[in-house]
Formats: C-alpha cells, sequence, structure tokens
C-alpha cells in the first residue's frame, strides 16, 4: 500500500500535464486507495492527503468532494464546507453532507440559513439529514419546538427499538440549539459529562447487562442517552457520557454504582 501511496503522489506531481487517460487513471487509484482506507474506524493523515490530491485533480467528483466536506467539517472550516457543499448540491441534493452544511451555517451563526435548509430537507427528503427514518422529528423541533415535534412523534405506533427510544429521548430533552443537540457535542462550551458505572453481579453474571450495547439499551429506557467511551471488563464497569441535561435522571439510577468523572 506504501508503494501505491508513493505512485499516486507522483502521479499527483505531473498534475496539469498529464493526458486525459492517464488523469483518468489518477483518479480511478486515488479512489480505490480511498476506499480501501474507510474500514478504518477513524480517519487518518494518509486519507485527507488522498482526498485533498483527488480533490485537486477533480474538484466535481463527487466521491472526493462529499469526504472533502467530512475532513473539513472535522477541521471546523465550517465557510469552507459551506462553499463545497454548494458545489456539491449542484450534482447530489440528498446525501449526508447535507448535515454538515446546516451545522456549518449553524457554527457560522446562520441560523436562519440552516433552518431554510432545514425546511427544504423536511420537504423533500428529511431521512437525509441524518441515518434512520426518524430524523424528520429532529428537524421539526428545530423549525417548529419540541411540542410539535413530539406531537408529530407520537403518532408512530408505540416502540421499544433502541433508536425510537433514543429519538423520544432526544426529542423530549431538546433545549432549543439546532441541529447541534442532535449530534455529538460540537458546540463550544458545551462539555459532555463522563461517568464510570460498575455493574453488579446479579445484572452482570445473568446477562441482562454484559456490554455496551445493552448498558446502552437499560439507560435508553430510563430516559437516558448514553455514548460509549470504554469498557472495563475486568471489573464490570463500563465508561460513558451523556449530555448534561441528563445527570439527574442518571443521578436516580442506584441499580448500579454510577461515579461521574468529570
Amino acid at each position: 500500500m506504501k508503494v501505491t501511496f508513493t505512485i499516486l503522489i507522483s502521479l499527483l506531481l505531473l498534475g496539469c500535464s498529464e493526458p486525459k487517460k492517464d488523469r483518468s487513471k489518477t483518479i480511478s487509484l486515488l479512489i480505490d486507495e480511498i476506499d480501501s482506507l474507510e474500514s478504518i474506524h477513524k480517519f487518518g493523515r494518509k486519507h485527507i492527503t488522498l482526498v485533498d490530491s483527488l480533490y485537486s485533480i477533480d474538484s466535481l467528483n463527487t466521491f472526493g468532494l462529499t469526504r472533502k466536506i467530512n475532513h473539513e467539517f472535522n477541521a471546523r472550516n465550517d465557510s469552507l464546507v459551506i462553499r463545497l457543499f454548494n458545489q456539491l448540491f449542484d450534482s447530489v441534493k440528498f446525501s449526508y453532507c447535507n448535515l454538515y452544511y446546516g451545522l456549518s451555517l449553524e457554527r457560522s451563526g446562520l441560523q436562519d440559513s440552516a433552518n431554510k435548509h432545514y425546511r427544504f430537507l423536511l420537504e423533500n427528503n428529511a431521512d437525509s439529514i441524518l441515518n434512520g427514518n426518524l430524523s424528520r422529528y429532529e428537524v421539526l423541533a428545530i423549525l417548529y419546538g419540541k411540542d410539535s415535534a413530539l406531537t408529530a412523534f407520537k403518532q408512530l405506533p408505540e416502540s421499544n427499538d433502541y433508536w425510537h427510544l433514543f429519538t423520544r429521548n432526544n426529542l423530549e430533552n431538546y433545549m432549543g440549539q439546532g441541529m447541534n443537540e442532535f449530534i455529538w457535542f460540537p458546540i463550544e462550551n458545551y462539555v459532555p459529562l463522563e461517568y464510570y458505572a460498575l455493574v453488579p453481579d446479579s445484572l452482570f453474571k445473568t446477562g441482562k447487562i454484559n456490554g455496551m450495547h445493552k448498558l446502552e439499551k437499560y439507560f435508553v429506557e430510563r430516559g437516558v442517552n448514553i455514548y460509549n467511551i470504554g469498557t472495563d471488563t475486568k471489573n464490570q464497569a463500563y465508561e460513558f457520557s451523556s449530555k448534561p441535561q441528563y445527570q439527574e435522571k442518571i443521578s436516580a439510577i442506584n441499580s448500579l454504582i454510577i461515579t461521574k468523572t468529570n
């Protein structure tokens, strides 16, 4: 893979002088190389370099453009995200980049523009904002308030499905901060609270809570959304974080030994 990467960079240095056939081959090689790295959970410098290389060769390539938007969003280059998304939107109306665009508008203080975009998505394809088919209710909360969103949400059949309960909790605890509240803590000065939960034998050895997914389900059923940080299997314990508005409910759970760590 190192040899391939070196060849790709060498081809890139040929830049504008390479024939159209060779340029297409370079683009194809870059896409294959980027794709091979995407099984890794966190994108590293190599992935960023390859995406930047692809964008520099073909700025309209949607494979590279969506990933370029992802990287620039993570780097908090919101003005560039907004510009790149408008470029993408000409050819791809509905992709996960709708989320990055809305959030970048929010972080830039352009909530009215973000709301205009959310309204467009709500009318056309709300599911493209976040994964899953419950995103429309979060969009409703942003545009019309959580009461309206909850009224619509309660029209759905009752369900014990994790994501159904997770969305319900999100709506019930919405504080009016926009889409930022529905993803993983992008708001500055909005620090998640971290916890260490020790699971007693009565729950761990019976299999009721012997894994992180089961712990997440245990909490979500009690009106609390949590996020995995780590596992301490030796001590039957788990580390997780949660939004500040869930602190009181977490404190009321006495079936686990929970310690706040930050």
